[in-house]
């Protein structure tokens, strides 16, 4: 199967389950021509793992697409926060205090709002990233009421 082929076939298959799930396409070490024929016809999610591959790959897309929302999805240093945020719409990622604040003081001065998601070691183990299980109330609160971020 080719990729158009693809992408309507998984695509038909998950509206078949439940027509609210989103689908995220993964582009990383794609080119700029697949992912140019997938937003033709009409897909806006993609998700990305490493920053400086979708600062250049998206580039170009994203002042022609205006509907695009990039996921950041893979492992974030803090000292690539800036980056990611000034690129993608989703932080998959958020996994620690110090990238909370971080973030917050990012949207505070540039008045942009991003939607993050809280990654969890529910295994609760040592050599993992993630926030602690027995941790996660409290982390959400935190980011959500104290720093006012748009946690999904």
């Amino acid at each position: 199967m080719n990729i158009i082929q693809n992408y309507i076939y998984i695509k038909n298959n998950i509206e078949n389950l439940n027509r609210n799930t989103k689908l995220i396409l993964v582009s990383k070490n794609q080119d700029s021509e697949k992912i140019k024929l997938l937003l033709e016809l009409g897909h806006c999610d993609f998700g990305e793992n490493k920053i400086q591959e979708a600062k250049v790959k998206w580039a170009v897309e994203l002042k022609n697409y205006k509907n695009v929302n990039l996921h950041l999805i893979g492992k974030l240093q803090s000292n690539k926060a800036k980056d990611a945020f000034q690129i993608f719409n989703f932080i998959h990622t958020l996994d620690n205090d110090k990238l909370a604040k971080i973030f917050s003081n990012l949207e505070n001065d540039n008045k942009k709002k991003v939607n993050y998601f809280i990654q969890v070691n529910i295994g609760d183990e040592s050599q993992k990233n993630g926030i602690a299980c027995s941790k996660v109330s409290e982390f959400t609160k935190y980011c959500k009421f104290d720093l006012k971020l748009n946690i999904i």
